[in-house]
């Protein structure tokens, strides 16, 4: 745990950098996971993480080499039949250029986006773009920001990892509900192994545990009107089998390269890119910049850049000195903590304290955590 005193002085920099307070004593030396996380293990060719992460691509890839041809037969079947499908937007690069690539193909598109209330200017920009020039049905949905806010604190008052999980969470029971309201059409997402193939599990937490969510909501709030879209793992199962309704990972069917596709919707799309990934959400930029470091010694840079490395997207050297990086400028941060404190309706005070506090794991609270294991065990045997 961190001394308020240290978290202050670290906050007060003129520039923050990472590595004065992320101190790990061993790097993965093919990619950049270390020691601060806590699930890794150092092998001869470099750790756990990336070399999980290359033989996965590896029998990704034949797999999707196998299985291609059936993929564009199945986009035929939905463009012969005007059958509409579901994808959802962010503004970052990967949703964007997906919905690009399937409206491209001659695809009817039903898109959707989560409107969380943390909407960078630059994200909303990049959809009104996209949408107006490929012309597809869109639907902002937007969260009932008393109950969301109350979970964001509530999320904060139990010390627990993955503050995210509260939109995460809204986005895909968005997703699967909006699919069901249209015919239980099929959903297309921007997940894809080439940059998202390294995550420690201990950095996150499960994205469909309502109970868990609603156990933490209910201590901190117990009088909350629970205005949000809950969806336990067993309603996740039921519209994925019962409703049938697909969950596919187009990009990974496609020669997708992040680096190219930036380049493609800036000079097709007037896009904006985001700074880091997922930082088309101001509450994720002050999350994995200044939260994850700070309280739970977490610098998330590491398994997304690492996961470029794992997939020889972008060079070991080149991932260094993005690492290398500040975070932020004293006058950005100032701009930013005021922005998040005065959404939160919080001090500065309580902001340095919730920093100051240890961890709680989710365990803590009533979860289903068993039920998931289960799933995913069941679904490795068959």
């Amino acid at each position: 745990m961190r001394s308020i005193n240290e978290i202050y002085n670290f906050i007060n920099s003129d520039v923050l950098i990472l590595d004065n307070i992320i101190k790990p004593s061993k790097v993965c030396k093919r990619c950049l996971m270390d020691d601060t996380d806590i699930d890794i293990v150092f092998t001869i060719n470099g750790c756990n993480h990336c070399e999980k992460a290359i033989n996965n691509i590896k029998s990704n890839h034949l797999n999707i080499e196998k299985s291609k041809k059936d993929f564009f037969l199945y986009l035929d079947r939905l463009k012969k039949t005007n059958k509409e499908v579901v994808v959802g937007l962010s503004g970052g690069v990967d949703s964007s250029f997906l919905a690009y690539l399937l409206a491209d193909y001659g695809l009817t598109l039903n898109s959707i986006h989560l409107d969380n209330h943390w909407n960078s200017p630059l994200a909303s920009n990049n959809i009104y773009n996209l949408v107006n020039k490929l012309n597809f049905q869109f639907t902002n949905e937007v969260l009932n920001w008393k109950t969301f806010k109350e979970l964001q604190l509530a999320l904060m008052k139990a010390n627990v990892v993955d503050l995210e999980g509260a939109s995460d969470h809204a986005i895909f029971s968005s997703l699967f509900k909006h699919s069901r309201k249209f015919g239980n059409l099929p959903i297309f997402h921007g997940v894809n192994i080439t940059s998202e193939n390294i995550m420690p599990n201990s950095w996150l937490y499960l994205k469909h545990d309502a109970r868990n969510l609603k156990s933490i909501l209910n201590k901190y709030y117990p009088n909350s009107e629970r205005n949000y879209p809950f969806m336990s793992t067993l309603e996740v199962i039921l519209h994925k089998k019962l409703y049938g309704i697909k969950w596919v990972s187009a990009l990974d069917y496609f020669d997708y390269n992040k680096s190219k596709a930036e380049s493609f919707l800036i000079e097709n799309f007037s896009y904006s890119p985001p700074q880091r990934k997922h930082e088309e959400s101001l509450i994720t930029k002050i999350y994995q910049r200044l939260i994850l470091p700070i309280k739970f010694n977490i610098d998330k840079r590491k398994s997304h850049i690492s996961s470029l490395i794992a997939s020889e997207q972008i060079s070991r050297v080149q991932g260094k000195k993005m690492l290398e990086m500040p975070v932020y400028t004293r006058s950005e941060l100032i701009y930013d903590l005021n922005f998040f404190l005065n959404k939160l309706s919080i001090t500065e005070s309580e902001f340095l304290f919730y920093l100051a506090q240890d961890r709680i794991e989710h365990s803590t609270y009533p979860n289903e955590k068993l039920i998931n294991n289960f799933i995913t065990y069941k679904n490795k045997i068959l």
